[in-house]
């Protein structure tokens, strides 16, 4: 017999994975700026204290304020912005682009970019609904194709259809003279 043989022995030890996922998480989230780690200062460190950064490398966000030259502004500590001027983006982009930067921190003020990239406004539109209809089809499927039987989810013999939903909720079938 196997130490995860009993139903409640597998919930604790999932249980712990979940923990121990939620741990490393916050973990990982408490480094600060660590470039060797792949976590470059971002926006939240640069704003308020860009001295430190210039010369260094930086990851910035923010919507482009202009594009003669390319502006954008970063908001750092909730309310605060600072406007900063991105040199060499090759990426065309409009003002109320999103720009994503990883450059060089030139001076206080300026960001000479390695990378660049806009996303429009409706982008992020998009991605939302696209990810709304995903998750609808997935559970729509899942519905579907499994049930519960026993706390385990059971694969169907037969696929439910919308008329078995309507027979089991006792609203009709697509008979009915109504």
């Amino acid at each position: 017999m196997s130490a995860l043989s009993t139903r409640r022995s597998r919930v604790l030890a999932v249980a712990f994975l979940l923990a121990t996922l939620f741990g490393l998480c916050v973990w990982f989230g408490s480094y600060g700026v660590a470039p060797a780690l792949g976590a470059y200062p971002t926006e939240q460190v640069v704003g308020p204290t860009p001295d430190q950064y210039v010369g260094g490398p930086v990851t910035l966000a923010g919507p482009v304020v202009d594009t003669d030259p390319v502006t954008m502004r970063i908001t750092y500590r909730g309310t605060e912005a600072r406007t900063l001027t991105i040199t060499d983006v090759e990426t065309p982009v409009e003002p109320g682009d999103e720009l994503r930067v990883f450059g060089t921190l030139v001076d206080e003020d300026t960001v000479a970019a390695t990378t660049a990239f806009a996303v429009p406004p409706a982008g992020y539109l998009y991605t939302y609904v696209v990810s709304f209809v995903s998750g609808l089809w997935v559970l729509t499927r899942l519905a579907t194709h499994w049930r519960l039987d026993a706390g385990a989810l059971v694969r169907r013999t037969e696929s439910l259809t919308l008329d078995g939903v309507r027979t089991r909720l006792g609203i009709g079938g697509a008979n009915d003279d109504a």
